[in-house]
């Protein structure tokens, strides 16, 4: 699709993490298309920039905009949270808060929480544990995988993981007044909000503390009131998936990293040909809670 000079320049200047940046031109392409044309102007760049604003939200677009104004440094890359996986007989794949997408608070809380997971399975030797459960020759398949989010979006997917860590932003109406925009209703993937006169209703069951509302409201009608992790096991991507089992539904870092050490435990208890899912099954789910 053809691009005019001045909708390739305001691309270019878009408030958005690096590694969205493709992401976005395809964007800026869908909605040209949408009205069928062939050609993306300004407009369009304008239409993407909206929808990646409400998306990302106030912080970190603002964040993005001071940055390209000059005002404040470009956000960088999270280096710590690229772990090097080569020869290991785990993982810990960190979801797009490593390219600094998220703000400081989500982040500081990731880095934390990787850090603890990082240091619990070096103290416990996890390799070694890994390694006599494996009944094939060690390789790729061998290896023990775990997933961190920052919020429940889940962009690197973790519930067919052995382990999983999801960020959870719980969110709640305040006292000021709806300005009745809907921007809300519109980043709502779940349908989980509803829209009175006098402002937005959450259904509980339906909401999965994503905090897309919140950082979309422009009056914070919506804001949010707890933050904390969901913890999941027992997921696999190889021979037999399966889908991972809730441990803990909300818990703190320390909640996190109590079960992450039950988790080593469990795996401790394993023989060769075991995985943690199998050893779910015989100990039981309680056995990580």
């Amino acid at each position: 699709m053809e691009w005019e000079k001045e909708a390739e320049e305001r691309h270019e200047q878009m408030p958005i993490p690096p590694n969205v940046s493709i992401f976005a031109r395809k964007q800026a392409e869908k909605c040209a298309r949408n009205k069928g044309a062939q050609r993306v102007t300004i407009k369009e760049v304008l239409e993407a920039e909206e929808a990646y604003a409400d998306f990302f939200g106030r912080e970190k677009t603002q964040e993005m905009r001071n940055a390209f104004e000059g005002k404040e440094p470009v956000p960088q890359m999270v280096e710590e949270l690229f772990f090097d996986s080569s020869g290991m007989l785990y993982n810990i794949q960190v979801c797009p808060v490593k390219y600094g997408s998220q703000g400081k608070e989500v982040t500081d809380g990731i880095v934390s929480i990787y850090r603890g997971v990082k240091a619990i399975f070096e103290r416990e030797n996890v390799e070694q544990v890994i390694a006599g459960l494996s009944r094939i020759p060690l390789c790729e398949s061998s290896r023990f995988n775990v997933v961190i989010t920052g919020c429940s979006n889940c962009c690197e997917p973790p519930f067919f993981k052995d382990l999983g860590i999801i960020g959870q932003h719980i969110p709640k109406v305040s006292g000021v007044e709806c300005l009745q925009c809907k921007k809300c209703l519109s980043v709502c993937i779940e349908d989980a909000i509803t829209l009175r006169d006098d402002g937005p209703v959450i259904n509980r069951e339906r909401c999965i503390n994503c905090e897309f509302c919140a950082k979309t409201c422009p009056a914070e009608k919506i804001v949010i009131g707890k933050r904390g992790y969901k913890v999941i096991a027992g997921g696999r991507d190889y021979r037999h998936p399966a889908i991972a089992q809730t441990i803990k539904a909300f818990t703190d870092k320390d909640g996190v990293l109590s079960t992450v050490e039950k988790v080593v435990s469990l795996l401790k208890k394993g023989r060769e040909g075991d995985t943690l899912k199998s050893l779910i099954d015989t100990y039981g789910i309680n056995a990580l809670r």
